[in-house]
């Protein structure tokens, strides 16, 4: 927790073991409990670099290093490049009264993960510290990751060497080098969100978070808590101060997933975070500045929703500032080969598989399908094809789902001939159909409350009454 009540950021441990080394006993003190007691750090002490190295061999367990420069003996700049040598994955944030370019620079090109200036404030310190940690986490998580499976990044990538496919790498290729807005629209299942990761993974914010928030999965009326935070005793609940996604993403990417299930009310305060690089938390006054690229992704037609009034315009425009079309894998039949190459490895080692080969058969069914759920339907068609297949190692056939059923509409049975008369009489019947179902469900309430459920007026419904003589009992019950 830090000293404004606001959570720690996610995955920052609460125990985290801190090495704190300073020759001012004063000073080092202060650092110790400000990060003992409002993070609940361990802190282990030390006044001199060689002592702080002696402990680094002794006992070592240190999650982060803290560190002034200016210190008899070994300074912060030295015992940085003793521990990079020794301890390379370890990171180091130093502290100095004699803040400079040239200071800065050369701790940087040491390999610090973080400068900071004296006075130090206490809320920047905590916040670097927490960021150290979580870029420690990451790290061995992608070296354990890649440890047990191989390299990650082998499957987080576009796969197919098509004319389609090859424009989207230069495409996104030219978005990573800039920090502009991006609305990325296709279909479900074609990768919107990989389209998302790649982006942010070639840019200079990849070393920063990567943070999805899904406008869909997140129920109405949490999501503005979600995305910008709270204050304590905001609401019923708040028992807790809490930062929100977009200032988890700070200094790095934010997906907003599904931008066109937005709630209508929601959408002004993101357009003003767009606009100003803000956010107020819920139940706050203060606004904060956070330095966040923002990618939004959709396969809703918000032009329709525009003109329907569930989406605002003016965020639209905002949002729309660079358009990347994903297309659908129908469009690139010819890059199946090697996306179900891509795909069939990927889920072997997820599955810890040995390798399945895959007969020139099932490539030629898979050619026949348009795959109305794209690349995520053909993964989760190949995985249930490898599960069951009934020669392990290797993939005979893959069952394509059979053509979806059309639903004959009632409104194929109209004749031409008189045809507007019929589909009157045909709306009068459901009419009829749809009061006496109204007047079954709700028998304890007047005309005036079934007309406000069934989206109509008290008048209509009455009239309507009347002409159908619908038995209803009392006249306005």
């Amino acid at each position: 927790m830090t000293r404004d009540g606001t959570r720690r950021r996610k995955g920052s441990a609460v125990n985290a073991n801190v090495l704190l080394v300073d020759d001012d006993p004063g000073l080092l003190r202060t650092i110790q409990l400000l990060l003992e007691d409002e993070a609940g750090f361990r802190v282990t002490t030390a006044t001199s670099g060689e002592t702080a190295l002696q402990l680094l061999e002794r006992t070592g367990g240190f999650d982060v290093v803290v560190s002034d420069v200016a210190m008899p003996g070994m300074d912060g700049i030295r015992l940085l490049e003793a521990i990079r040598e020794r301890h390379p994955r370890l990171p180091v944030i130093l502290i100095t009264a004699y803040a400079s370019v040239r200071s800065a620079v050369a701790a940087m090109r040491a390999g610090a993960f973080q400068y900071l200036a004296k006075p130090v404030d206490p809320d920047e310190l905590l916040l670097q510290v927490e960021r150290a940690l979580d870029a420690s986490r990451l790290e061995t998580e992608h070296r354990d990751l890649r440890d047990r499976t191989g390299d990650p990044g082998r499957f987080d990538t576009l796969v197919g060497s098509s004319a389609v496919m090859e424009r989207l790498r230069n495409t996104i290729s030219r978005l990573a080098a800039v920090n502009s807005t991006v609305l990325i629209r296709g279909e479900t299942g074609v990768g919107k969100e990989l389209v998302a990761r790649l982006i942010h993974n070639q840019s200079p914010r990849r070393v920063r978070p990567f943070v999805v928030v899904n406008c869909t999965a997140i129920p109405g009326e949490l999501i503005e808590s979600e995305l910008f935070g709270h204050e304590k005793g905001a609401f019923t609940g708040a028992t807790t101060s809490r930062c929100g996604r977009i200032e988890d993403a700070d200094g790095g990417t934010l997906l907003l997933d599904e931008i066109g299930d937005m709630p209508v009310a929601l959408q002004p305060k993101l357009l003003r975070f767009l606009q100003e690089g803000t956010v107020q938390r819920v139940g706050g006054r203060r606004e904060r500045r956070v330095d966040v690229r923002v990618l939004a992704a959709t396969h809703r037609d918000l032009e329709k929703a525009i003109a329907e009034g569930a989406f605002r315009e003016d965020l639209f425009h905002r949002l729309d500032t660079i358009p990347v079309r994903v297309p659908p894998l129908r469009e690139h039949l010819e890059d199946l080969p090697e996306l179900v190459d891509h795909l069939v490895a990927k889920i072997c080692r997820r599955l810890r598989r040995a390798p399945v080969r895959v007969l020139p058969g099932v490539l030629e069914t898979l050619t026949e399908y348009t795959f109305p759920g794209n690349v995520r339907e053909l993964e989760n068609l190949l995985e249930r094809s490898i599960v069951l297949s009934p020669e392990p190692g290797i993939l005979t056939e893959v069952p394509i789902p059979a053509p979806r059923r059309q639903e004959r509409s009632p409104l194929d049975a109209i004749p031409l001939e008189n045809g507007f008369r019929r589909l009157m009489e045909l709306t009068e019947e459901a009419e009829l159909a749809l009061i006496r179902r109204a007047m079954a469900a709700w028998p304890g309430l007047s005309h005036a409350k079934i007309a406000e459920r069934l989206g109509t007026t008290r008048r209509i419904l009455e009239t309507r009454l009347r002409r159908s003589a619908v038995t209803t009992g009392p006249a306005d019950r």
